[in-house]
């Protein structure tokens, strides 16, 4: 048997669902924490600032959005974050023998719509203000220039007989005609 390896702390990403697994499945919990975040509702969403998601803890009121017990609310019973799973009071299954068994549901299947504030550092996290740059809304004076929006300005100038702005397609209209009676 081989020695199982570490976690890395090098490994950036990659496009195979198997790696990917790996690295979730090794990962320490300090990262595996990060990734128990759910979405936030969208009154919630507008409370704090835009929020989109937080993490997921005992206590918050959620409704399901995927699965079996879709449109489903309760409150989270516990957090399990080697598993990477939530467990929501009254979402059990039954068993073969009659016993009820909690369902572990996936926290990116969750959207709070009520958040727990009995932390104070969680209560401080929310409180903090996000950058005024993120916030605020793109208008048509802030609105930058993509170079795909260029070539297509250009193209239309070179239609119309003009010089185009690119040294590369520095092409008049007479050039155009040239090459193609060239070509026939």
């Amino acid at each position: 048997m081989t020695e199982r390896t570490k976690f890395t702390t090098t490994w950036k990403k990659s496009s195979q669902a198997r790696k990917q697994r790996k690295y979730v499945h090794r990962a320490p919990l300090h990262i595996k924490q990060k990734l128990m975040h759910a979405h936030l509702a969208p009154a919630l969403r507008e409370k704090y600032n835009g929020l989109r998601r937080i993490q997921l803890r005992k206590g918050d009121k959620v409704k399901v959005l995927r699965g079996e017990f879709k449109t489903k609310d309760g409150k989270v019973e516990h957090v399990r974050l080697k598993k990477n799973r939530a467990y929501v009071i009254g979402l059990d299954r039954l068993k073969a023998d009659g016993s009820k068994v909690p369902v572990p549901i996936h926290p990116s299947n969750l959207m709070i719509m009520e958040l727990d504030l009995g932390d104070r550092k969680r209560k401080a996290k929310l409180a903090a203000e996000k950058p005024a740059e993120k916030n605020q809304k793109i208008t048509k004076s802030n609105k930058t220039i993509s170079p795909k929006t260029v070539s297509n300005n250009t193209a239309k100038s070179s239609k119309e007989g003009t010089v185009q702005n690119t040294p590369s397609l520095r092409v008049n209209q007479n050039q155009q005609s040239d090459m193609r009676g060239h070509n026939e």
